[in-house]
């Protein structure tokens, strides 16, 4: 691949290549951090950083190698205390200026827990809020404005949009009876909870495996969802699910509560 910086000059644009062959990459994305310097993706994981005084003048000056563990970098945003970016493998890095011949250094790495491919980034104008798409069409929140006291090895650091539909095989599904709610479970390992009445998803909740069976109670306040070694019971909040009871029933395919649901009934299966 080939990276070219183009200026007009004499009623025409002229090309020019900062990196004079040193090196052959495949390149993925760039950002411009300000006038004079420019960061550059590849998909053999590093990044490399530009600058000069203005565009003419643009050379390299530093590799930042094996940025995500040799993994893909998709996509990087500049952001005011320097940029981020997001790759293969769920893997999400912030790096700050600095005022030095390294110009950028690594603040904290992140990674999403489904380890999903991080296609695109979108930052909000104030830069507290960051949008990731993710390679099954769905989109993830971070909190940048909390990065600072957020741990790096919380997985809970990404929430899911409640947005979009399943990205795999639904596997289960069930209708409340007495509210406008429609609940279904994917082989994409996620929960979500459907109104059907307003036409749109009012919850999303990621499981670290599949839902194999779900049932919904009459009121709508419960949820009991049937994994491959548990059943597990949970409140349906506004937005998210609570686990209440854990039960020790293995590879449930098939789960449904009572009409008055104080009870309800476990298939299970035995090969």
């Amino acid at each position: 691949d080939t990276l070219r910086i183009w200026h007009f000059a004499d009623k025409q644009m002229k090309a020019m290549d900062p990196l004079q062959k040193k090196k052959d990459y495949r390149f993925t994305c760039h950002a411009w951090f300000d006038d004079e310097k420019m960061v550059v993706g590849t998909e053999e994981g590093d990044i490399l950083i530009l600058a000069g005084e203005n565009d003419r003048t643009m050379e390299l000056k530093k590799t930042l190698q094996g940025v995500h563990e040799q993994s893909a970098i998709w996509s990087i945003c500049a952001i005011g205390r320097g940029f981020v970016c997001g790759g293969d493998g769920g893997h999400f890095t912030l790096y700050e200026r600095t005022y030095d011949g390294d110009y950028f250094q690594r603040y904290k790495r992140f990674r999403m827990q489904e380890k999903q491919c991080i296609v695109d980034i979108s930052i909000s104008p104030n830069e507290e809020n960051v949008v990731c798409c993710v390679d099954n069409n769905e989109m993830v929140f971070f909190s940048l404005a909390n990065v600072d006291v957020m741990k790096s090895d919380d997985l809970s650091n990404f929430k899911p949009l409640p947005i979009g539909f399943h990205s795999d095989i639904v596997t289960a599904i069930d209708v409340c009876i007495q509210k406008s709610i429609v609940v279904t479970a994917a082989l994409d390992k996620n929960v979500r909870v459907w109104n059907f009445l307003k036409k749109q998803l009012e919850a999303v909740k990621c499981f670290d495996e599949e839902a194999l069976s779900i049932a919904c109670h009459p009121t709508g306040l419960r949820l009991v969802i049937g994994f491959k070694y548990r059943m597990c019971m949970f409140n349906l909040l506004v937005n998210d699910l609570h686990l209440c009871s854990d039960f020790p029933v293995k590879n449930c395919r098939e789960v449904r509560f009572s009409t008055g649901g104080q009870y309800f009934a476990a298939v299970i299966v035995n090969r």
